[in-house]
């Protein structure tokens, strides 16, 4: 049994409650007695909460801005039918950059999971052949070698917050939507420049680790092109024959605001 001494010193109440083993465990000090103030309500404390509201606002929903760099391979196909695709007519490795910026909504305040759903308002970047590539003789040397531009306008997900503690959380997500490549090539028919527009589809799954506002992670991306438009100087526009993929793995640096 948890013992209470009382003792009055002057005009001052002082309460102390001892446990068995003689330990102060509590002690309030009032200038005056109330009488409708009970022990318990004098000795009671909140429960503490896993995440304090002064760190929470990593964790809410928000606006987030995006860096990503990265490689990886682009390939030209000849378009087949479902489950058997055309043979890939010219193929190299390629280097990435890309910005990417959007909004998250979470559901529910849980204190370790929040799911929830993001849209990526836009990604853009540049994709170009390395050093190391060379044009493929397959394609003519030029559709699968050339720099693209991409852009990915309106791409919808889900996210998956893991929180660890105020501090630290991990996110796994993923967005799909519709993606753009202008391909710049060098040259073309008649030894002219050539602009090759393809719409297609683009799968991102990322897993980012979060130190508060900030992220660091690894982003995976595939598209997938339909044959476009081809837009040549002193030439009529005309339709491209080939499909083009690209996987890219990139390091993706960003924060939450």
């Amino acid at each position: 049994m948890k013992n209470f001494i009382l003792l009055i010193a002057c005009t001052f109440i002082h309460f102390n409650l001892f446990a068995q083993t003689e330990k102060l465990l509590a002690s309030v000090t009032l200038n005056e007695v109330d009488k409708d103030v009970s022990l318990e309500s004098m000795f009671h404390t909140k429960e503490p909460n896993n995440l304090s509201k002064t760190q929470s606002g990593p964790w809410e929903n928000g606006f987030f801005l995006d860096g990503i760099f990265g490689f990886g391979g682009k390939a030209t196909i000849v378009p087949g039918s479902l489950g058997n695709p055309g043979p890939t007519v010219g193929s190299h490795t390629v280097a990435s950059a890309a910005v990417r910026f959007g909004n998250k909504w979470y559901f529910g305040e849980g204190s370790r999971f929040r799911p929830g759903i993001q849209v990526i308002w836009a990604r853009i970047g540049a994709i170009a052949p390395l050093p190391f590539s060379s044009p493929d003789p397959r394609d003519g040397g030029y559709a699968s070698y050339a720099p693209t531009l991409t852009f990915a306008p309106l791409n919808v997900g889900a996210t998956h917050l893991f929180i660890f503690n105020d501090e630290i959380g991990l996110e796994a997500n993923f967005n799909i939507g519709l993606n753009a490549n202008v391909s710049l090539a060098a040259t073309g028919s008649g030894n002219q420049n050539q602009t090759l527009l393809q719409l297609g589809i683009l799968l991102n799954p990322v897993l980012k680790l979060r130190y508060k506002r900030f992220a660091i992670g690894v982003d995976f991306v595939f598209t997938h092109s339909l044959p476009g438009q081809i837009y040549e100087s002193n030439e009529p526009t005309r339709s491209s024959s080939y499909n083009t993929n690209m996987i890219l793995v990139g390091i993706t640096v960003g924060a939450k605001f």
